[in-house]
């Protein structure tokens, strides 16, 4: 079929005579039909990656979580921080060369109950459980 010409018909294009070819409807849909593919496809893919921008792990709604997150980390490294001060504070008292005596006798009387023979005790009765308030 090499040598054999198709008519306007067969191909779906009309023949000028000046070799232009005019477009039939045929093409124009078949044109048209690829268009709206591509135009939807292109729709598809700016909603997919709009969507994910938005919501996605790494989008904007993430983001903001994970600046609030961020925040609550520097607040409470912050208050880590402070305890520390506290303690190292407490530590550098307890060294042999800079003993403090007020530190080491609270902290007897804390640990070992110990007290001074002029001090006064004053024992409470222990606190009574909520379950038993009912029973009296």
């Amino acid at each position: 079929m090499r040598g054999v010409r198709l008519s306007a018909f067969e191909t779906g294009r009309s023949d000028l005579g000046d070799g232009k070819v005019l477009a039939t409807a045929f093409d124009l849909r078949r044109r048209m039909k690829w268009q709206s593919w591509l135009l939807m496809a292109s729709v598809g893919l700016a909603v997919y990656f709009g969507y994910h921008a938005v919501h996605g792990n790494r989008g904007m709604m993430a983001s903001e979580q994970k600046a609030e997150e961020l925040v609550a980390a520097k607040r409470e490294l912050a208050v880590l921080q402070h305890e520390r001060e506290r303690l190292e504070q407490r530590v550098k008292r307890l060294r042999p060369e800079s003993l403090d005596p007020d530190l080491i006798d609270e902290l007897a009387r804390e640990t070992l109950s110990m007290v001074e023979s002029d001090d006064v005790i004053i024992l409470l009765e222990p606190e009574t459980p909520v379950s038993e308030i009912g029973q009296r």
